[in-house]
């Protein structure tokens, strides 16, 4: 049995929108970290717990999206680690490229919270309360 993930990094340059998924995730019990760009959620992502989920926004300024994949699976330290896109895109594809990218799921925007914590508790659960 694949081992649940101990936490989730949101990833996602739109402060309200990375707020709200914060509050939304902790409010759940799920212990929640967040980036703002590609280049700090890869340094976040190194000091998390393995594993642990990633919800990637593609479209960021600096580091994105598609950036952040190809230096995480390039990392295997970092390769591990889950990712499901959060995008208006069509989040399976590259712009530049059509093949389907290395991802374990896709959420488009806007966003729903009910499919956000559906695709989180796929891969997550939520910390038992003593």
């Amino acid at each position: 049995m694949e081992e649940k993930c101990k936490a989730v990094l949101v990833v996602e340059d739109d402060e309200d929108i990375r707020d709200t998924l914060m509050d939304v995730l902790e409010s759940e019990g799920f212990v929640a970290h967040a980036a703002s760009d590609g280049r700090q959620g890869l340094a976040q992502l190194a000091a998390m717990p393995k594993p642990s989920l990633v919800l990637l926004d593609l479209m960021m300024p600096g580091m994105n999206g598609w950036e952040f994949l190809e230096a995480q699976k390039a990392n295997p330290a970092l390769s591990s680690h889950k990712v499901v896109t959060i995008s208006a895109l069509r989040s399976t594809l590259s712009i530049e490229d059509p093949t389907p990218l290395d991802i374990e799921g896709a959420l488009p925007k806007p966003l729903s919270l009910e499919g956000i914590l559906g695709e989180v508790r796929k891969f997550c659960s939520t910390p038992v309360l003593a």
